[in-house]
């Protein structure tokens, strides 16, 4: 099983694109000034398009990678693990 490249490709532009949305942020946060309107400028909002990006980004290479192998939800060897029962303890006394 191998990941796919485009994949990887995916990873590392998203991991890019975040470090630019870390700067955009910062910028955008030194630019602006004490009312809450000023942290409304194009840098911040620069920022938030980078994470969402970032997001997008990490959701398609991570179903690119699990859609090229076969993927369950069950743990592995759960068929072997037996179901845990629910004892009383007799050392607990309630008052």
């Amino acid at each position: 099983m191998t990941t796919p490249p485009i994949s990887i490709v995916y990873f590392i532009v998203a991991a890019l694109v975040g470090a630019l949305g870390q700067y955009f942020y910062k910028a955008g946060a030194d630019q602006a000034g004490d009312s809450f309107a000023s942290y409304l400028n194009l840098r911040i909002l620069a920022g938030v398009v980078c994470y969402v990006a970032v997001m997008v980004l990490f959701v398609a290479g991570a179903g690119m990678a699990s859609s090229s192998r076969r993927t369950s939800i069950r743990l592995p060897h759960a068929e072997n693990v037996k179901p845990r029962t629910r004892r009383s303890n007799p050392r607990v006394f309630l008052i």
